[in-house]
């Protein structure tokens, strides 16, 4: 299991695999990430230390959706780091970012319902789209580790 650093403060909203119904309809077996209840406009940091892949409208990076709104993706050498629905990016492709580092700002693009909030996820750095998440895969933050 992945351990990253918590991008926000909040309370998580849905975790992991959650809403298996819901996500069934959508072609997966459950969320495919962890999402944390964040204002509009809350600082957002990077999970782990890496190179931005993709920083704007997820619309404009093959692997994402337009569910996703503005988002960030961060490659970390084996795996790569999301984060979705945010309302501005603070880097830019090809910034080398440190864990902890601002690299947004929370938001509520692209589908995220009623309630702003960050989506945080993780793929590996060559995704297997058909795992029944869209390619990402579970993950723990720091605080939640045993």
């Amino acid at each position: 299991m992945h351990t990253l650093r918590r991008p926000v403060e909040g309370k998580e909203i849905q975790g992991y695999g959650a809403n298996r119904a819901l996500y069934r309809r959508l072609g997966q077996l459950g969320h495919n990430g962890r999402d944390i209840a964040a204002d509009v406009g809350t600082p957002v940091y990077a999970m782990a230390a890496g190179t931005v892949l993709h920083a704007g409208w997820s619309h404009d990076h093959p692997w994402l959706t337009h569910h996703a709104g503005i988002a960030v993706l961060v490659h970390h050498g084996d795996t790569i780091s999301g984060l979705a629905h945010l309302s501005k990016v603070a880097v830019q492709p090809g910034d080398r970012v440190e864990a902890g580092q601002l690299v947004g700002y929370a938001g509520d693009t692209g589908t995220a319902g009623n309630v702003a909030h960050v989506h945080a996820e993780l793929l590996a750095a060559t995704p297997d789209f058909s795992n029944g998440y869209a390619g990402r895969l579970p993950f723990e933050f720091q605080e939640d580790a045993a």
